[in-house]
């Protein structure tokens, strides 16, 4: 080994200086190509690696902080369903919707039948929309028909809230 880098010494020596710059500067391109072939380009890689992960868990994380967002408001309207009986959450929904019942039973096993006379078609459609989607109960039944007016309508129907077993 030793004898090839005295034998390159010796043949570099002999070369014009001329040569020999234009050696060093092609020697020294072909190093710096080798380190960033070899070190630069795979950190590079690894750094774009790393960046499309932490994109990934911070989509993540906002997909997660969505869901407990709509938890949180699940679970407040569940509580609020739980501290509040079916009659009083049947009138209070009428109520916000400015609607009047005609008649309120309730059922045995945790449900109530409701009639409503000659109210706006729209507001109807509102409160049983609240009951399902926001207060989370089933509407069982439903009959619709015309009132005495334009728009207006005679609506009976079966809500269940919270089975009885």
């Amino acid at each position: 080994m030793n004898t090839l880098v005295n034998d390159f010494k010796q043949w570099y020596n002999q070369l014009p200086i001329r040569e020999q710059f234009m050696l060093a500067i092609v020697s020294a391109i072909v190093v710096i190509y080798l380190l960033i072939l070899m070190v630069w380009q795979p950190l590079n890689e690894s750094r774009e690696r790393l960046h499309q992960r932490n994109r990934a868990s911070n989509e993540t994380l906002a997909e997660v902080k969505t869901l407990v967002a709509q938890y949180k408001e699940v679970s407040q309207n569940g509580a609020a369903a739980e501290n509040i009986s079916l009659p009083q959450l049947i009138d209070q929904t009428i109520r916000e919707q400015q609607l009047s019942m005609t008649r309120f039973q309730p059922g045995s096993r945790g449900d109530a039948s409701v009639r409503l006379e000659n109210m706006p078609f729209d507001n109807v459609l509102r409160w049983l929309s609240d009951l399902e989607l926001k207060h989370k109960l089933t509407i069982k039944d439903v009959s619709v028909t015309p009132g005495n007016s334009t728009g207006l309508v005679n609506v009976s129907t079966r809500i269940q809230g919270k089975e009885i077993n």
